[in-house]
C-alpha cells in the first residue's frame, strides 16, 4: 500500500515550481528573441491556454487512474521522461553556474555537486523530497518577486512597444514554445495516488499552476520593462542581468537557483525511482545522512577559491587608442596599503608634488582587453579582479569610431557591474593617472560620489547597462559625460555607437531638463537666479510633422525680481527647441522621441520600415514647457 505523504501544501509547492523552474534559465531569453516586445504577450498567451488544457485534464481525469489499463505504459512514460529532463537540467545548471558564479570550476565538477545533493535528498525517500518543495519554494518564490521589483529602478513602460513585437504569427505561432514552461506537469500524474484526501488534489493543481502562470507573466515584464529589446540583442541569463546590480542580488539569484536545481533534480529521480518497479527499496537512515554530509566534500578546495593577497582590484579602466596596437589600456589598481593622497618625501622640496599612493597604473597596449590581462596578470603576479570597477574611461578618438562593441564586452563580462560609470575625455591615460582626491581616502568612494546625478548637473551620468540599450534602440541615441579640467562638464552626442558631436555644460542641462533627469540646476535670468528642477519625464505629441516636446519644470526663486522668472521660462523654450533641431539634423535623437513613437506601430517590422531618424531630420520639432514657480522666503 502507498503511503500518502503529499497534502495540499506539497503538492501545490512542487506543481508552483515545476512551473516558473525555467525563470533562472535562458528559456526566457529564447522567448524574447521570438516574440522581441512582446514576448510577455507570448507567456500569457500560452500560460492561457495551458490552463485551460489543465481545468479539461482535471475535469476529466479518472477517479482512480492507477487502475486504468494505461498506467503502466504512463508510468514508463514518465520514467523517460524524466531521465532525459533530469540530464538536461543538470547539464543545464552546471553551464548557468559556470557562467554565473564558478567560471574556474569545470563543468563536470558543479553537475557533480549538485548530482550528489540531489542524490541525497532522493535517497531520504519521497517524503523527504516533498517537504523540501514545501519548505524551500516560499523562499524562491521570494527571490523571484525581490528581483521582480528590482526591476522596477529601470523599468521603461515605452520598451513594450511595438504592442505585437515580431509579429502576430510569431507572437502567437512561434510562441508557443512558450508552453515549454509547463510542461513538467503532465508528467505529475504519478504523484496522484500519493496523495492525502484533503490535498483537493484537483483545486490545488489548478490554483498552484495559476499562481505559476502569473509569477511567469509577471517576471518577463519586468525583464522586458528594464530594456528594448529588439531584434539580434541578447540577454544572456535574463535573471541573472537583473541581479548583477548588486552583490545582494547576485547572491539572491545564485540562491535561487541552487535551490531550484536541487528541488528539480531531486524530484526528477524521486519519480524515476517511483515508476521504476514501485520505487525505492528502503535505506537505511545512516547511509542518507552519511551520504548527505559528504556535500561538504567538494566545497573543499573550490576551484574558485580567491585570497586577497593575490588579487589586484581593478577599481578604473581607461581605453585610448595605441599607437603599436589597436588599443591602450590602463588599469587603475587599488593599493589597500597606501589610501589617499600624500606627499612624497623622498624628493627635494622644490620638486614635491601631491601623489595618489592609493592606487597603482599599469598601461598596456593590445588588440583586447583579455590579452592586456593575460600581460597585466604576467606583469601583477596577481590575478586581475574586475567586479570592483567603478568607471570605465574612453577617448574621444575612439569614440567617434564607435564604442558599442568595446561597451557590450564589458557588459557581458561576468564580474563587471551593469551600473558601472561610464565618461568621456581627450586621453583616459592622463586622466585617470592625473586622479587625486584630496577629500577622499578612497579613490574608489571619490568616483562614487563624483559620478552621482544629483551632483552633476553640467554632466549626464551614464551607467553602462543604460549605454548599450540606448546603442541598441532604434528609438534613443546614448550620451556620455565628458571628464574635463578636473571636472565633469559637457557631453558626447552619439548616433548609435559612435559620437556625432560633443556638447557643452549648457547642452548637458538642457538635455537633462528635456529627459527629465535635472535634479537640481542654478541658472540665471536678468539679474535674477533660480533653482530648476524636472518634475517628471517630458510630454511628446506628433501630429503630421510636427513633434512637440513639453517638458515640466519647476523653478525656485533664490536671488533677484519674481518678475525675471518670464526671461528664465522663454530662455529655456528657446535654447531647448534649438538643441532639438541640431540633434535632429545630425540624425540624432539623444532625448528618446523615437521611443515614443514606436507605441503608433503595431509591430517591429513596420517600425523599421518607418525609417524613424530620416523622419525626425525632415520634421518641425518644438517645445512647449509647463513651467511653476516658487518664491523662497
Amino acid at each position: 500500500m502507498k503511503r500518502r505523504y503529499l497534502g495540499k501544501w506539497e503538492l501545490g509547492s512542487i506543481v508552483f515550481h515545476l512551473c516558473t523552474a525555467k525563470m533562472f534559465t535562458r528559456f526566457p531569453e529564447t522567448i524574447a528573441s521570438i516574440s522581441l516586445s512582446a514576448a510577455w504577450l507570448s507567456v500569457l498567451y500560452t500560460g492561457v491556454l495551458f490552463l485551460v488544457l489543465l481545468f479539461f485534464a482535471l475535469r476529466y481525469l479518472p477517479p482512480a487512474i492507477e487502475k486504468n489499463r494505461f498506467w503502466n505504459l504512463y508510468r514508463l512514460a514518465v520514467a523517460v521522461y524524466w531521465i532525459f529532463s533530469a540530464v538536461s537540467v543538470l547539464k543545464e545548471g552546471a553551464s548557468l553556474l559556470h557562467e554565473a558564479a564558478y567560471s574556474r570550476s569545470p563543468d563536470w565538477f558543479l553537475m557533480f555537486f549538485l548530482l550528489l545533493g540531489a542524490t541525497g535528498t532522493a535517497l531520504c525517500r519521497a517524503k523527504a523530497v516533498y517537504r523540501m518543495h514545501s519548505l524551500l519554494v516560499l523562499p524562491i518564490g521570494v527571490i523571484l518577486v525581490s528581483l521582480a521589483l528590482f526591476g522596477l529602478r529601470t523599468a521603461e513602460l515605452l520598451h513594450l512597444a511595438p504592442v505585437l513585437g515580431s509579429g502576430k504569427a510569431q507572437v502567437f505561432g512561434q510562441g508557443l514554445s512558450a508552453l515549454f514552461f509547463y510542461l513538467d506537469i503532465p508528467f505529475l500524474a504519478v504523484l496522484l495516488p500519493r496523495c492525502r484526501p484533503e490535498a483537493k488534489v484537483k483545486r490545488t493543481v489548478f490554483f498552484s499552476a495559476a499562481l505559476g502562470v502569473l509569477v511567469n507573466v509577471g517576471m518577463m515584464l519586468m525583464l522586458l520593462l528594464g530594456q528594448s529589446f529588439e531584434s539580434g540583442v541578447s540577454f544572456g541569463i535574463p535573471l541573472y542581468r537583473l541581479a548583477k546590480s548588486g552583490v545582494a542580488l547576485s547572491a539572491l539569484y545564485l540562491t535561487g537557483l541552487l535551490l531550484s536545481l536541487m528541488l528539480y533534480l531531486s524530484l526528477a529521480l524521486s519519480l524515476i525511482a517511483a515508476c521504476a518497479k514501485g520505487g525505492l527499496k528502503k535505506f537505511s537512515k545512516l547511509g542518507a545522512v552519511f551520504l548527505c554530509l559528504t556535500l561538504c566534500l567538494p566545497l573543499v578546495g573550490c576551484y574558485d577559491s580567491r585570497e586577497v593577497e593575490k588579487t589586484a582590484y581593478l577599481i578604473a579602466l581607461g581605453i585610448d587608442k595605441g599607437e603599436h596596437a589597436p588599443y591602450r589600456y590602463t588599469f587603475q589598481i587599488s593599493n589597500p596599503l597606501e589610501m589617499g593622497g600624500t606627499q612624497e618625501k623622498t624628493m627635494p622640496e622644490e620638486e614635491q608634488k601631491e601623489v595618489n599612493k592609493g592606487v597603482n597604473h599599469v598601461v598596456i597596449e593590445d588588440e583586447s582587453v583579455y590579452l592586456a590581462l593575460s600581460q597585466l596578470r604576467s606583469r601583477l603576479g596577481k590575478e586581475p579582479d574586475l567586479s570592483h570597477i567603478k568607471l570605465l574611461v574612453f577617448s574621444k578618438e575612439l569614440a567617434r569610431e564607435g564604442l558599442q562593441k568595446q561597451a557590450e564586452l564589458f557588459l557581458s563580462e561576468r564580474t563587471i557591474r551593469p551600473d558601472t560609470k561610464l565618461c568621456l575625455t581627450d586621453s583616459a591615460e592622463k586622466l585617470l593617472s592625473g586622479i587625486k582626491p584630496t577629500l577622499e581616502q578612497s579613490t574608489a568612494r571619490y568616483y562614487e560620489l563624483m559620478f552621482q546625478r544629483k551632483v552633476n548637473p553640467y554632466a549626464p551620468i551614464t551607467e553602462l547597462e543604460e549605454f548599450v540599450t540606448d546603442c541598441r534602440s532604434s528609438g534613443k541615441d546614448p550620451v556620455l559625460p565628458i571628464v574635463g579640467g578636473e571636472q565633469l562638464s559637457g557631453m558626447g552626442i552619439f548616433d548609435g555607437g559612435k559620437m556625432a558631436e560633443e556638447g557643452n555644460a549648457e547642452n548637458a542641462v538642457l538635455y537633462q531638463l528635456l529627459t527629465g533627469d535635472a535634479e537640481g540646476v542654478i541658472l540665471k535670468a536678468g539679474e535674477s537666479v533660480f533653482l530648476v528642477k524636472s518634475q517628471k519625464r517630458p510630454t511628446i505629441k506628433v501630429k503630421e510633422s510636427v513633434i512637440s516636446v513639453s517638458p515640466t519644470l519647476h523653478a525656485t526663486l533664490l536671488e533677484g525680481k519674481k518678475e525675471d522668472s518670464a526671461t528664465l521660462f522663454a530662455m529655456l523654450e528657446e535654447n531647448m527647441t534649438n538643441f532639438l533641431r541640431e540633434t535632429a539634423a545630425l540624425s540624432v535623437d539623444a532625448v528618446g522621441i523615437g521611443n515614443h513613437m514606436r507605441k503608433y506601430y503595431l509591430t517591429q517590422e513596420d517600425w523599421t520600415k518607418s525609417d524613424w531618424k530620416q523622419q525626425l531630420k525632415k520634421a518641425t520639432i518644438v517645445t512647449k514647457s509647463g513651467f511653476s514657480l516658487e518664491e523662497t522666503r
